[in-house]
């Protein structure tokens, strides 16, 4: 194939969606971003071998406690969380501005 693209990507897509385009596409997606952690379109895209990226949009309150125990931010948990699970978190820059302590 010749052009320009390396890769393409989708966003929040159906399962039934991402499956149909997977049985026709020559070129399959090499990313999705996801509005939330969905296990159906996980599961898709783990068997196809296609990243998938959830943005991390808010400091989420109800960790506070447990990344104090832990002496690290909710951020990281997040951040651990989603690496454990082969996601990319894209930190939105907003978010990091909330955040006073960001660790990596």
């Amino acid at each position: 194939m010749h052009g320009w693209i390396k890769t393409l990507g989708v966003e929040s897509p159906s399962k039934e969606a991402l499956i149909s385009l997977l049985e026709v596409a020559k070129i399959v997606p090499g990313v999705i971003q996801l509005a939330d952690e969905n296990p159906a379109l996980l599961e898709v895209a783990r068997k196809y071998k296609i990243q998938v990226k959830i943005p991390v949009t808010e400091v989420i309150e109800a960790l506070d406690e447990i990344a104090g125990h832990y002496g690290s931010s909710p951020l990281e948990l997040v951040m651990r969380y989603f690496s454990q699970r082969k996601i990319v978190p894209l930190i939105i820059a907003k978010t990091c501005l909330k955040i006073r302590r960001l660790i990596f």
